[in-house]
């Protein structure tokens, strides 16, 4: 590998560990980079990262019924 494709590489890998870490969190996309990520649950209630909401199922619309 050249010094260019080295440097591209790590380009690429910064880039990549600043979105996952700091930019997309800050939009309110929920990484596991940002602690949010729902496959190793804190241990404690005081463990909880700011992003609970993120772990929590979302609501499911009941079907109304409607009259004949």
């Amino acid at each position: 590998m050249s010094g260019k494709e080295l440097a591209f590489l790590a380009t690429v890998m910064v880039l990549w560990f600043a979105l996952n870490r700091w930019i997309l969190p800050y939009f309110g996309v929920n990484t596991c980079m940002s602690g949010c990520c729902p496959l190793n649950p804190p241990a404690t209630a005081s463990d909880q990262p700011a992003c609970q909401s993120a772990q929590q199922p979302l609501p499911v619309s009941q079907p109304t019924k409607t009259e004949q």
